[in-house]
């Protein structure tokens, strides 16, 4: 359970009833909820858990949530012979949850193939992940290069954790 989706130490009693997740490592750990009195009858406790039940609801997230950059350089060879590189300069997204994360990313990736004049082109990429049991994730990625003629791929596959 989350900390920061505490109130005084304990669960806002009402945390369920409004659909908070309590997720770990999320980037609202250490948050401190400040709250003043109200003559309106309203208690501060009550005041303290509509306050860290909001907060909870809007700030909780994974560690993993957010912006990144991907620089990445794929080389081919076919036997001993090089055939060529490309290199991506991607901007992304990515977020998700404990059963389920997805990213998607895209910007100029420049292809050199051996021997002849290297091109940039606008490539990108779509996956994700899902917890199909304790050990065992499925996944999948569409990936899509933007050029005269425009290329797409797919890939899917599963992974097991011992």
């Amino acid at each position: 359970m989350n900390p920061a989706c505490r109130v005084d130490g304990k669960t806002p009693a009402d945390a369920n009833s409004v659909g908070v997740l309590f997720l770990k490592d999320s980037f609202a750990t250490g948050l401190i909820f400040r709250t003043v009195g109200f003559g309106d009858g309203l208690s501060l406790l009550m005041i303290k858990t509509a306050s860290a039940a909001i907060a909870c609801v809007a700030l909780a997230a994974p560690a993993m949530a957010g912006p990144y950059v991907n620089v990445e350089n794929n080389a081919g060879w076919a036997g001993s012979t090089f055939a060529g590189s490309a290199t991506d300069l991607h901007l992304g997204y990515e977020g998700g949850n404990d059963v389920a994360s997805f990213y998607i990313q895209g910007g100029p990736t420049y292809a050199q193939p051996n021997g002849l004049e290297g091109e940039t082109i606008l490539t990108g990429k779509l996956g994700g992940s899902v917890k199909a049991a304790e050990k065992l994730s499925i996944y999948g990625e569409i990936s899509a290069a933007f050029d005269d003629v425009n290329a797409y791929g797919t890939k899917v596959g599963a992974k097991y954790s011992f």
